[in-house]
């Protein structure tokens, strides 16, 4: 990212540019996003808002019985803490980098004189804060509704429009951990994905085949937080066409 040149890869901080979003650009600071930082911790004040320009950030919250699920992602599409927008200081969730990478984070104070002072840039973060709510909702209705297969098809594809290439380094444990579910489950899943040839499961690592073919498997859950994510800011993923 160049500050200097006015480029960002973070979607939200390139369509600020014509906010003239500048109040919010000159307190950005760029940094790494390593694999496993925490980006916020849950009921507490969180300092920063991120902004990815490369990798993934996992928004997270703990059920009854201990065990974790994911209740929304972001990777260069968005930003942490979408709370920030309408002014919460907190969240009942955690948030940590699932894929390393990097972006630029702001103090959350900052961030929120910054849009409060430009109509524009507000407009434009409450229509993303719009966007994530319609992401979290349909996680929260494929969680309920959608086989095993179907959630794992869909978040492959999810994760898929946020990386540059084919490959993404998870184990069966973190998947296991992201939906939920039991280990074995995602083992059994990847194995029906696999047997169908839309994805190459090694150790350690997922290779996306087809994405037309994940997206029939996710039956509806993927493609209507995606359509209103382009529809209210312009953020697009990839193609379903799209095939290795």
């Amino acid at each position: 990212m160049s500050l200097a040149a006015g480029t960002f890869a973070n979607h939200l901080l390139a369509m600020s540019r014509a906010c003239k979003g500048d109040e919010l650009f000159a307190h950005l600071e760029t940094v790494d996003l390593p694999l496993g930082m925490l980006l916020n911790e849950p009921n507490r004040t969180i300092p920063h808002i991120y902004f990815p320009e490369s990798g993934i950030g996992s928004v997270i919250t703990s059920l009854s019985d201990g065990r974790d699920i994911e209740i929304g992602l972001f990777g260069a599409d968005g930003m942490s803490h979408v709370g920030a927008v309408m002014g919460d200081e907190l969240s009942p969730y955690r948030t940590i980098v699932q894929v390393a990478g990097k972006g630029n984070r702001i103090a959350a104070d900052r961030f929120r004189r910054a849009i409060e002072g430009n109509s524009d840039l507000m407009r434009l973060f409450l229509k993303y804060a719009r966007s994530f709510s319609i992401q979290t909702g349909s996680t929260a209705l494929a969680n309920g509704r959608s086989t095993i297969e179907a959630r794992l098809a869909r978040w492959l594809l999810m994760m898929h429009d946020r990386i540059s290439g084919d490959y993404l380094g998870v184990t069966h444990e973190f998947l296991a951990t992201m939906l939920g579910v039991r280990r074995p489950s995602v083992t059994d899943a990847l194995h029906i994905l696999e047997g169908e040839h839309l994805v190459i499961s090694r150790r350690s690592e997922i290779v996306i085949r087809d994405r037309h073919g994940l997206s029939a498997i996710a039956d509806g859950a993927y493609g209507l937080a995606e359509r209103e994510a382009e529809r209210l800011t312009g953020w697009r993923g990839k193609p379903l066409s799209r095939s290795v």
